[in-house]
């Protein structure tokens, strides 16, 4: 979304922005596509004493983020401004980023995460982000809801944008391929930095992961969570609170207008009866 077209909307649908600045290193980009084991790495990272690791949860339950990943979207630049109090990122947005942040963060250690079976993948995708994406335009009401409060306007500003740069709109048709060429431009930047990374699949649990990042191996079993029924729970507790206040604000303004409707009727009327009885 162009920068102009930016501020227009959030006059129209105001927000308070991210604006963070940088108060620790980033020491890890794991930058593979989502449903390839994002929000297991996002709590092993936290159970090695990662602080603030960012995930796609926390944008959906932080909206003062989305505008600015908007604008990035459109012209990447000033990640430090959504990611400046994390140590790590993982999943979307960040993953929608993979080679600019490649660039932005050269220090940073990277860790490839996927998946063997792409269709195993694209089933897991289906059953998640793009069932919870149609689902918010199943209908004229759900679709409409997003102009009554600017959480879900931006929230849905964001996820088409990186929808879009990820997969170009048309992930049913050709998400396989998407996903195909995602890893390899990441390995072609990342080979020609001559930059050393960890290619890692859920599988491979703590041993791999932790030798690459030169710590200890936990306590107890890899973390796994955020299967497609968790997903969807997740993401309608996260909207609860704003699909309630739409709707509120839907509805009011739809008896406004029935209102300001009947009152028009009434005079047109009125007015209309009048000058016939004159007539007469």
């Amino acid at each position: 979304m162009h920068p102009w077209l930016v501020r227009v909307c959030l006059f129209l649908f105001p927000i308070k922005e991210s604006r963070l600045k940088r108060d620790r290193q980033l020491r890890v980009l794991a930058l593979g596509l989502p449903r390839t084991g994002t929000d297991s790495l996002r709590q092993a990272l936290i159970d090695l004493g990662f602080d603030g690791v960012h995930h796609g949860f926390r944008m959906a339950s932080n909206r003062s983020e989305t505008p600015q990943w908007v604008r990035l979207a459109y012209a990447a630049g000033q990640f430090d401004r959504v990611l400046g109090n994390c140590e790590a990122a993982t999943d979307v947005p960040s993953a929608a980023f993979a080679t600019e942040l490649l660039c932005a963060y050269p220090e940073a250690k990277v860790i490839v995460n996927y998946r063997d079976d792409m269709s195993a993948w694209r089933r897991s995708v289906l059953d998640s982000i793009e069932k919870f994406l149609d689902d918010q335009d199943a209908n004229w009401w759900k679709w409409s809801l997003q102009f009554f409060d600017p959480d879900i306007f931006w929230a849905r500003r964001v996820h088409w944008w990186l929808w879009r740069r990820l997969f170009d709109g048309s992930f049913h048709q050709d998400g396989t391929d998407f996903y195909q060429e995602h890893y390899r431009r990441i390995e072609d930047v990342l080979i020609s930095q001559g930059r050393p990374y960890l290619k890692w699949k859920v599988q491979d649990g703590w041993a791999s992961l932790c030798d690459f990042l030169e710590m200890d191996t936990p306590m107890g079993t890899f973390p796994c969570g955020n299967g497609p029924t968790d997903f969807e729970a997740r993401n309608l507790l996260l909207q609860k609170q704003s699909l309630e206040n739409a709707q509120q604000k839907a509805r009011a303004c739809i008896a406004l207008l029935i209102t300001a409707g009947g009152f028009i009727a009434a005079f047109a009327a009125h007015h209309i009866g009048d000058k016939y009885y004159r007539a007469l």
